[in-house]
């Protein structure tokens, strides 16, 4: 009879590679179910809401939220042969306005495989509120800053372990900077940054808040908001919200300054993603 080996030395031997088809979306569209596999695995990444504008007076706008991040297992034979995917358009931003009144942003839109799975969008920020962030299985979406320079809430945790995206930060009001963009989702290593906050500067134009940004990864994990736009006392145009380029986070608000001749324009949210993995 053969003897066991021994704990911390048995001999592993590898008996094959499972090959999947994995298909993503980046845009709204069709997914066709392969002729070979036993389950699939779907995630989805809601939208971003944009950010408000600032006024031309004390406010600094506040930024929209996060999408929502949604994981499930499914049976591949209980699916179609074809599915409707829906990827969450990032939302826009609200214009620059030589008014008191700020324009807000809009909401994003939800992610969505056939009608097995969705994940929410994140609200555009409305004044004086920052966007609630959208809701998913795995992680809901950080909510928009809404205090001037305010910095943006990181995604949330839930249960799954997934983050949702980032906030974006609140412009700044007067001279003041704008906040930094909430962080979307750190998984195995790949970190999510908020966008950079935008700067004052007195006697010329506030500069934009930052996009967010991070480590390049392939994992469909809810991105960073945009930073706020700089606030600028002088007569001069204010920073307009940082618009993120990863996926689902919330556009920043823009800056405001009292002397402005325009406030700066809220950024547009980040569109999300659908992944489904089949093996």
């Amino acid at each position: 009879m053969n003897s066991q080996p021994a704990i911390g030395n048995a001999n592993w031997q590898a008996v094959g590679r499972i090959e999947g088809d994995i298909q993503i979306f980046t845009s709204s569209g069709t997914w066709s179910k392969p002729a070979a596999g036993t389950f699939a695995v779907v995630t989805l990444v809601g939208a971003g809401g944009g950010g408000s504008s600032g006024n031309k007076g004390t406010v600094g706008g506040p930024g929209g939220g996060g999408g929502g991040v949604s994981t499930a297992l499914f049976p591949l034979s209980i699916l179609g042969s074809t599915e409707t995917v829906t990827v969450g358009v990032g939302a826009t931003g609200g214009a620059s306005t030589t008014g008191t009144i700020p324009n807000n942003g809009l909401d994003g839109g939800d992610s969505q495989f056939g009608n097995w799975l969705l994940a929410g969008g994140g609200k555009g920020g409305v004044n004086p509120n920052g966007g609630s962030g959208g809701v998913g299985t795995q992680g809901t979406g950080g909510a928009g800053a809404n205090t001037s320079s305010g910095v943006g809430i990181n995604g949330n945790v839930s249960s799954g372990g997934t983050m949702g995206a980032g906030g974006g930060a609140s412009g700044g009001a007067g001279n003041n900077h704008g906040g930094v963009g909430g962080q979307g989702s750190v998984t195995h290593g790949s970190s999510l940054t908020g966008g950079a906050a935008g700067s004052d500067v007195i006697g010329a134009n506030s500069n934009p808040g930052g996009s967010g940004t991070g480590a390049a990864s392939n994992e469909p994990i809810g991105g960073p908001g945009g930073g706020g736009g700089g606030g600028n006392g002088g007569a001069f145009l204010c920073g307009s919200g940082g618009s993120p380029a990863n996926y689902g986070g919330g556009g920043g608000g823009g800056g405001c300054g009292s002397l402005t001749t325009g406030s700066g324009a809220g950024g547009n949210g980040a569109s999300g993603i659908v992944i489904i993995s089949v093996y």
